[in-house]
């Protein structure tokens, strides 16, 4: 089932007063009372059986919900049906970027889906040319080959890993067209493509024509009045097509389209786009066409900045890109125009501009890039504030923390690394009364030193080198030692060496045995980066309220951090602490520890294993105290952290799969 259809059904019949259904909007009973209104033929008992036994159900874009508060709403709803359906397997799809917040449900098990590698483009290749060519091999042979070196061109490459956008360059092909080689380009031809394959009828308008209509109408959908919405009632569209047509012949326009487009469907009452790119290529378009329109629409309820006008903000910027740099740099004026004073906002904006002069940057056919010059200059002034985020607690304040992270990387590109300092300079280290540790996980530009003085270069180097202010990563723990003793001799600090774990788990929870290394409120966007929210490794201090209270930064997420102990329980492993981005926040507690062995670089969990904050000796290293479980069976006055024992144990229940693994 898809969830869009799955949510407007929800809202179309829960009444508080008169509910057809369950009284709440997140009972599990809505999934059986929607299966029962399919007309399958079968009622909300036979469902019912069926969830309980060991069955499957598939649900189709979270993303898709209207908006943030709707795909959490959803997202609840799936948790309690998981609890009720404990036997069937629930399996969800959705844009990775929804997954944000609440509207991630909790307990599921995440899997990415993977681009397609060249060989699975080529078996995709092969068999699509078999089945075309069913009845002559020998067609099918020369066809393969031919589109399979259509595919090699650069830009045409990197979209055939997309299967959907695969699906589209092979059905190009088969009709002789020329393959695209930008994205924009792609949706142009299969657009155009299903608008002129529809059947010409006597007394019908040419393609263009309906186009101009499902132009309209995606752009109506995309604003409507409580959000955008994938699907709406027949008369609804029907109206939103008025302007152009009178509501009986809008009516069969929607009926005729419905019948011979692969653009547009009809389902009962309602109406949509069979695939929402569609809607938000078409709802571009219509901006498009009417310039003066756009900055009033965009602005509206802030749809700019939303995950619902993502798409729709790149096709535009694309389209009037394509009318050269001028009609572009009045899109980036209008948004720039209207930004407001906060730093929230314009870290928004920062974030919104960047992602799409990226996009706009021009291949040439030697591959070499054109970037998109912002010719506003207040654009590169509000990059420059994007320091800010580092420097000041409150300046993201209410920031998610992809929008955190995109904003300070604008600013990251600028290659300014003032901030940072070397083990020589006093500023580097923080004092913990023990003994001193970096204020920061040691970062790429710091490391480079290191390799350029003849030390050994991590994996992916040259990527790592053009973000300065990131930790180094891929970095295994014999290169890590191999840094310390050279910045010993380099900087002239004697005693510089990766810490014990009892002296990362002192600098993160302190004396007072800290839940998390800025104190115990739970972690948030503002604090740490991790369970994938910004997804990627950001620069070193990016969440200044999760320092601790003495100034040490990154203790918690970004990426995990090298120790100099051996784990007890597996000889040969080296304890690693904080957790990475790639993490969820059970993980990002000051005591949680795990292992890497000492040559991995791990780079399967994204980020790696890091190059960790350096302690420096003043006084006697704390210690860890170790107990047997059976001793925090019988004392609620202390808790088993990985080994570690702290007074503030606050006993989970047990069931609880946090206390279980930690166990």
């Amino acid at each position: 089932m898809r969830i869009a259809e799955l949510d407007a059904h929800i809202r179309k019949t829960w009444d508080r007063t008169n509910a057809t259904g369950p009284t709440l909007e997140t009972h599990p009973a809505w999934m059986t009372h929607f299966l029962a209104m399919l007309e399958w033929g079968a009622g909300q008992r036979f469902f019912e059986r069926k969830l309980q036994q060991a069955d499957t159900l598939l649900l189709d874009g979270l993303d898709e919900a209207p908006s943030q508060e709707r795909r959490e709403r959803m997202a609840k709803l799936l948790v309690e049906v998981a609890r009720q359906y404990r036997k069937c397997r629930i399996v969800v799809t959705t844009r990775p970027q929804a997954l944000r917040g609440e509207a991630r449900p909790a307990g599921f098990e995440e899997v990415w889906i993977d681009a397609l590698d060249e060989e699975s483009v080529e078996l995709f290749v092969r068999r699509w040319c078999s089945c075309v060519y069913a009845n002559d091999p020998a067609l099918a042979e020369r066809a393969r080959v031919a589109l399979s070196a259509a595919l090699q061109a650069r830009e045409v490459r990197e979209m055939a890993r997309n299967p959907m956008m695969l699906s589209a360059l092979a059905a190009i092909h088969l009709t002789g067209g020329r393959l695209p080689d930008n994205r924009l380009e792609l949706y142009d031809l299969v657009v155009e493509w299903l608008a002129r394959s529809r059947k010409d009828l006597p007394g019908q308008p040419d393609w263009e024509t309906r186009l101009e209509r499902l132009r309209l109408l995606a752009l109506g959908m995309q604003t409507h009045p409580g959000g955008r919405v994938r699907q709406i009632e027949v008369g609804e569209g029907a109206t939103l097509l008025s302007p152009l047509l009178g509501e009986k012949d809008a009516l069969r326009c929607l009926r005729d389209e419905e019948a011979d487009s692969g653009i547009l469907a009809v389902r009962g009452d309602n109406v949509e786009f069979l695939h929402l790119l569609f809607q938000e290529y078409l709802a571009a378009r219509e901006l498009d066409a009417n310039e003066p329109e756009i900055s009033a629409t965009i602005w509206k309820d802030r749809r700019l900045y939303s995950l619902e006008w993502r798409e729709v903000m790149w096709f535009l910027a694309a389209m009037m890109r394509r009318s050269g740099p001028r009609k572009a740099n009045r899109l980036f004026d209008a948004v720039l125009e209207r930004t407001g004073t906060s730093p929230a906002d314009r870290a928004r904006t920062v974030a919104l501009l960047t992602l799409l002069k990226d996009d706009l940057r021009r291949r040439d056919s030697d591959g070499t890039a054109t970037e998109f010059a912002v010719s506003n200059g207040r654009y590169a002034d509000l990059v420059r504030e994007m320091v800010g985020l580092f420097e000041d607690a409150e300046a993201g304040a209410g920031l998610d923390m992809a929008t955190r992270a995109a904003a300070a990387e604008a600013w990251e590109r600028l290659g300014d690394v003032s901030r940072l300092r070397l083990p020589s300079d006093p500023e580097y280290w923080v004092d913990l009364g023990r003994f001193r540790m970096g204020r920061y996980p040691v970062t790429v530009w710091e490391y480079a030193r290191f390799v350029y003085a003849g030390g050994p270069e991590p994996s992916l180097w040259q990527e790592q080198l053009a973000y300065g202010n990131r930790p180094v990563v891929a970095v295994n723990w014999h290169e890590v030692v191999q840094y310390c003793e050279w910045a010993r001799e380099a900087y002239h600090c004697e005693g510089c060496r990766l810490p014990a774990s009892a002296e990362w788990e002192f600098a993160a929870a302190g004396e007072a045995g800290r839940k998390y290394p800025w104190g115990s409120p739970e972690p948030d966007d503002e604090r740490a980066n991790y369970d994938v929210r910004a997804g990627h490794v950001t620069p070193v201090g990016l969440f200044p309220k999760g320092n601790t209270p003495e100034g040490v930064v990154d203790l918690a997420g970004n990426v995990w951090e090298w120790t100099g102990s051996e784990h007890e329980t597996y000889p040969g492993s080296k304890v690693v602490r904080g957790a990475s981005f790639f993490n969820v926040a059970f993980n990002l507690r000051a005591a949680l520890r795990y292992r890497f062995v000492p040559d991995g670089r791990y780079d399967n969990l994204g980020s790696g294993a890091s190059v960790n904050n350096f302690a420096w000796h003043a006084r006697s290293p704390p210690q860890e105290r170790r107990y047997t479980i059976k001793f925090v069976a019988k004392s609620e006055r202390h808790r088993y952290l990985s080994g570690i024992v702290r007074p503030d144990y606050q006993r989970p229940p047990r069931s609880d799969p946090a206390r279980l693994a930690n166990v």
